[in-house]
């Protein structure tokens, strides 16, 4: 069971607030899979390796669903050509 640290923090800038909120989570990591994983994401801590296989993830899986739902005739080429062409003048 992994241990759950929850902290808050908010952010003054001159925009306004901004709420950040991050977790403190303890997991067992392979040591050779994380070696490994720091190599190909090229990060020098945990926490960025971590951060950039999530990130990888999360991407991988929007990307599946583009694929599918072009796939699927998500894509009409014709509108796709009609949206390139420049918009002429009404009466040229």
């Amino acid at each position: 069971m992994d241990s759950l640290w929850r902290t808050t923090a908010c952010i003054c800038s001159s925009v306004g607030y901004i709420l950040l909120s991050v977790s403190k989570r303890l997991v067992d990591i392979d040591d050779d899979l994380l070696a490994q994983a720091r190599l190909v994401a090229g990060t020098s801590t945990i926490k960025a390796t971590v951060e950039a296989g999530l990130r990888r993830l999360v991407d991988d899986d929007v990307t599946e669903r583009h694929v599918r739902r072009l796939r699927q005739g998500g894509l009409d080429l014709r509108r796709a050509e009609e949206a390139r062409r420049p918009l002429l003048a009404e009466g040229g």
